[in-house]
């Protein structure tokens, strides 16, 4: 690795947190930082400034600007001259689910600050983000090895249940009651995103790692996104068996059924675990193949996308373009006319399952069934644009229904 002199500048506006964020973002926060610091020299701005003078004092090869976050306790920077010195390079970072209702805002954020290019921590967002999918990365999630490996503890907790149970997380909902009605489970709650919660009530950092470490099976989803979380490579590189539900992500990701993770539903699930339970030797091998993928492709030295797109980016010619094949694959420069693009991941959750219903539905005119399905679809994600515009217009066009069916009886009773 490069001297830390020799690195390229790197300048990150990051949001600015208030005191009661809970504790586990703050760690989220500075991963981000620890993570490009392995390739960049960078600086952190998280108030409000003048952009000029920023980059006058700092001299930044690359400007990067974090949009989307969804924390109630953070406020976006407000920045000057925003479009001055349009010789350095800048991006966005959208630390954000794929499905954020705050996308107007990213795309408009994006717009202020002059950025084209954008990388996401959801394999899902071009999903979401169609606008932009052309120059829009994954810098996927990942750990940090220090902190999530093998302790060398017993495994005395059969089944570690822990997460949000929100209702966007179905396959929780369904498979964590399956698992506590018929083994002995250790169950953490979640504090939530809003106000840090005391110490003893959540696990986070290395006492977390350790409770994984000290498990036998940890099961987790990607939410109704079937996005690929942070867990998903927390469990098995603190050598734990990881449990979850089979997406296109986690496959891109290297994860194999039966091999180096279990892939489960409510169908299978008991069935599954209580097999490895019998087969010992088979458990070892699926756990330290899970642990194997995860520090070697999946920790905070394996993220280096954005220092991929800065070499990239300057060798850049006007025929050309920057591509990402898979969420996990290296960048690389392609012709205009090659047939290469962003192959991004297409997870079809369901809420954009009930979404599509209810939009075809809608073009049949089919009211009742357009508004069971945009209320099906709100029920996993209560703030989803998209479904909130399709019922507001369901409802719209039922009241000017029933005021025009009404005026046609009124006018046949007059007459």
């Amino acid at each position: 690795m490069k001297d830390r002199n020799n690195k390229p500048k790197l300048v990150l506006f990051q949001f600015r947190y208030e005191k009661n964020v809970p504790e586990f973002l703050l760690i989220h926060k500075q991963e981000h930082v620890r993570c490009l610091s392995q390739f960049f020299e960078v600086t952190v701005i998280n108030e409000d400034c003048d952009y000029r003078e920023i980059c006058e004092r700092h001299e930044p090869d690359l400007v990067v600007f974090e949009s989307g976050l969804e924390i109630l306790n953070s406020h976006r920077l407000k920045i000057k001259k925003i479009s001055s010195c349009p010789e350095v390079p800048k991006v966005a970072f959208l630390n954000a689910d794929g499905c954020t209702e705050h996308r107007a805002g990213i795309l408009s954020d994006m717009d202020i600050w002059g950025t084209k290019t954008a990388f996401s921590i959801s394999i899902c967002a071009a999903e979401h983000l169609s606008q932009i999918s052309k120059n829009l990365f994954v810098w996927p999630n990942f750990i940090d090895p220090a902190v999530f490996r093998d302790y060398g503890i017993e495994k005395n907790i059969p089944l570690l249940l822990t997460g949000s149970l929100s209702p966007r997380y179905p396959w929780r909902h369904k498979v964590y009651k399956l698992i506590a009605e018929h083994y002995p489970s250790l169950v953490c709650p979640h504090g939530g995103y809003v106000t840090r919660v005391a110490d003893s009530q959540m696990l986070i950092g290395e006492k977390y790692a350790r409770t994984i470490n000290a498990s036998i099976f940890v099961p987790t989803c990607g939410s109704v996104t079937k996005e690929v979380i942070r867990k998903h490579f927390e469990v098995p590189g603190s050598r734990s068996c990881l449990v979850t539900e089979r997406s296109p992500g986690l496959k891109s990701a290297g994860f194999t059924d039966m091999v180096n993770c279990v892939f489960a539903d409510e169908s299978d699930i008991l069935d599954k675990i209580a097999y490895l339970f019998e087969h010992q030797e088979e458990l070892r091998k699926i756990t330290d193949n899970g642990w194997r993928l995860v520090q070697s492709k999946h920790t905070i030295k394996n993220r280096d996308q954005i220092f991929q797109w800065f070499k990239l980016n300057k060798l850049l010619k006007t025929n050309q373009r920057i591509v990402q094949p898979t969420p996990f694959a290296r960048l690389e420069i392609v012709t205009d006319s090659s047939k290469i693009s962003n192959n991004y991941i297409v997870s079809n959750g369901l809420h954009l399952t009930w979404l599509k219903r209810g939009d075809e539905f809608l073009w049949k005119r089919k009211y009742e069934d357009a508004e069971r399905c945009y209320l099906k679809s709100l029920s996993f994600l209560s703030e989803l644009p998209e479904a909130k515009f399709g019922l507001h217009y369901v409802t719209y066009i039922k009241e000017i229904l029933r005021l025009h069916f009404r005026g046609l009886s009124s006018q046949f009773n007059v007459h």
